[in-house]
């Protein structure tokens, strides 16, 4: 801009900026000339920056969101991927779990003869001793000596 100098009363002046280019121009101080803005939408281009009285206009290329669609949907594929194989690999190893637990434990078959005992340890001694006697009933006596043994 450039000041304008105007008289007002007589003897006194007036000072106004008036720009030194047209509306759609701009000023390039290196040229000392003014130059028309760039009209970014005629070049198929997007305004980055608008231009003013001393700088024109800064252009560049629209924005292509295709890449940051396909970006997003990988990673939305990639996410649901995993999830999927966790899940699975949780499931399976539950039922697997369950299948182990639902089998029948085979009960060990063994004969009391196979293992030797002393006559204390076996208890056979009562045994015989309580069917020696000739009474059906056990007196507090007998009842006595067994609990003594153990």
């Amino acid at each position: 801009e450039k000041p304008k100098r105007t008289e007002h009363p007589p003897g006194q002046f007036l000072y106004q900026c008036e720009p030194k280019c047209p509306e759609y121009q701009y000023f390039d101080s290196k040229e000392d000339t003014c130059k028309p803005k760039t009209q970014c939408i005629t070049l198929g281009l997007v305004e980055k920056i608008p231009g003013n009285n001393t700088h024109d206009s800064i252009c560049q290329k629209p924005h292509d969101n295709s890449l940051v669609y396909m970006i997003l949907c990988v990673g939305v594929v990639l996410l649901s991927l995993t999830l999927f194989i966790f899940v699975s690999h949780t499931c399976w190893r539950n039922i697997r779990k369950q299948a182990a637990n639902k089998k029948p434990i085979q009960a060990v078959q063994c004969k009391t003869s196979d293992f030797h005992l002393s006559k204390e340890e076996s208890g056979f001694q009562l045994v015989i001793q309580d069917e020696s006697k000739d009474s059906s009933s056990l007196s507090v006596e007998d009842l006595e000596k067994v609990s003594s043994l153990s």
